[in-house]
């Protein structure tokens, strides 16, 4: 039986500023459709404590997204024994040790979105639980990173159903993740992206990517972007997590796509991971002290990923439309000028 290390309890605490996020992904292995679920829990010192739940639905170059933010205090989060249901509204986010189960209604806009999902942990090694800086077991008592990114289920099966207005999508032979992260403030800027990689005859799941590049401000000037990586590649794990190596790592972000080279101790990867303008939602996330950030959110990405291992042969991983995507920006203006920004 796998462990999660507690990655999925609950840390937010009221009286402390904390964002908190618990999040999910399913996408269709043959057509360019997937659902992205999140439950967020901001608390602050100054006593304005919130819960959101958010859905967006993705469908060729077509994206739309409806969420719902309500006071903590109407919101629930039962945690115990490893299990954990978070409740905001109409939604419920529930997750055991083998894996969860999604259900819910948001409308925003006329936007009608009702989901309900069950995710098991695929039975092989890409069902192990991680973190993508630090360790499982150490995660909780670190402070560095102030911003947790942890995946206590990087790779799951999926079954339900999605209905947007009266389509019903059938979500059989989905696959998808479930990641779970938290900080005093989401970060200032980043890209964050991950991808499963499936055979071709089958599709079952074969290998994963998790990365992410991310700047902070630093005085009046913002740093160069830091990144980090994971790669699992059936047994074997090539990680690039050597953060302040600026040498061993190359960045090029120019919206909407995000190139990444790292050189780690085992091998080269080189990901790229790029989406049509369409098919990205815009949403204000909320800071308990900090102006609102946008975060350009896609998960039909095209993705490529070729590693280079210092022994052994190179391969390369592709997915022509399940790449999980993300910008977060100041002001997505500069980016989208002709979308709908949802600046409320």
């Amino acid at each position: 039986m796998h462990t999660t290390f507690g990655l999925n309890d609950p840390v937010a605490e009221l009286g402390t500023n904390r964002v908190e996020s618990w999040f999910f992904r399913a996408n269709c292995p043959t057509t360019p459709r997937a659902i992205w679920i999140k439950a967020t829990f901001l608390t602050s010192i100054s006593g304005r404590n919130l819960a959101q739940a958010w859905v967006s639905v993705f469908d060729g170059d077509t994206a739309a997204a409806a969420w719902r933010t309500i006071d903590y205090g109407d919101a629930t989060v039962i945690s115990a024994g490893g299990n954990q249901q978070i409740t905001i509204g109409d939604t419920v986010f529930a997750v055991t040790g083998e894996g969860g189960m999604l259900r819910g209604h948001l409308n925003r806009d006329g936007q009608d979105v009702r989901w309900d999902i069950a995710f098991d942990r695929v039975e092989d090694g890409l069902a192990e639980p991680f973190v993508l800086i630090g360790t499982a077991a150490k995660v909780r008592r670190s402070r560095f990173p102030a911003n947790k990114v942890v995946s206590p289920f990087p790779v799951v099966h999926c079954s339900g159903t999605v209905t947007i207005g009266s389509e019903v999508w059938v979500v059989d032979g989905w696959s998808g993740m479930q990641g779970h992260n938290w900080g005093p403030a989401h970060s200032r800027q980043y890209v964050w992206g991950q991808a499963v990689f499936s055979e071709r005859s089958g599709q079952q799941p074969v290998a994963y990517v998790e990365a992410a590049s991310a700047r902070v401000a630093i005085g009046n000037r913002m740093s160069p972007y830091f990144s980090v990586m994971t790669v699992r590649h059936g047994a074997e794990i090539y990680r690039f997590d050597r953060l302040f190596d600026l040498h061993r790592q190359h960045v090029d972000v120019a919206f909407p796509s995000w190139r990444l080279r790292m050189r780690g101790a085992a091998a080269t990867a080189m990901l790229s991971m790029t989406a049509h303008r369409e098919q990205f939602v815009i949403l204000p996330y909320q800071n308990p002290a900090a102006p609102t950030r946008y975060c350009l959110n896609s998960k039909l990405a095209r993705v490529e990923l070729r590693i280079e291992p210092h022994t052994g042969n190179d391969f390369v991983l592709r997915s022509e439309h399940g790449g999980a995507l993300e910008f977060l920006v100041d002001d997505p203006r500069s980016l989208l000028p002709t979308a709908t920004i949802p600046f409320d």
